[in-house]
């Protein structure tokens, strides 16, 4: 069996994409989401909606907000404020502080409560 190689794919991630190459990915990845997010609903509606219209109504309630504020945040303000700096400062050679800048990013994403029920 051939062993992974960790090495290959980290210098696989750290080549240079251009702003529309990130573009596309990020847009593309994004129609994925929401094609599988389609089927998910399909799936819900087909085996619960006869049989428990209450409990898909309340995930379908539930789900609304953070999926929109998820949408937001990816394809506007995210999308148009950090490739390009994301981009210019890998062109500038300056990969440490890029690779900072995606971890503080993600990580302040993965920190802030994107739920409504969490202010409750």
């Amino acid at each position: 069996m051939k062993r992974f190689k960790f090495r290959s794919v980290v210098a696989l991630a750290n080549m240079r994409l251009s702003v529309k190459t990130a573009a596309v990915i990020l847009a593309s990845s994004t129609l994925i989401s929401a094609l599988l997010g389609l089927f998910r609903d399909r799936l819900l509606n087909t085996y619960y909606l006869g049989t428990y219209p209450t409990g898909v109504d309340a995930y379908t309630a539930a789900f609304t907000i953070p999926d929109f504020m998820f949408f937001i945040l990816t394809s506007g303000a995210l999308a148009v404020s950090f490739i390009p700096v994301f981009n210019q400062r890998l062109a500038s050679g300056n990969k440490k502080s890029a690779w900072e800048l995606s971890s503080s990013l993600l990580n302040l994403m993965g920190s802030l409560p994107l739920s409504p029920a969490f202010l409750l």
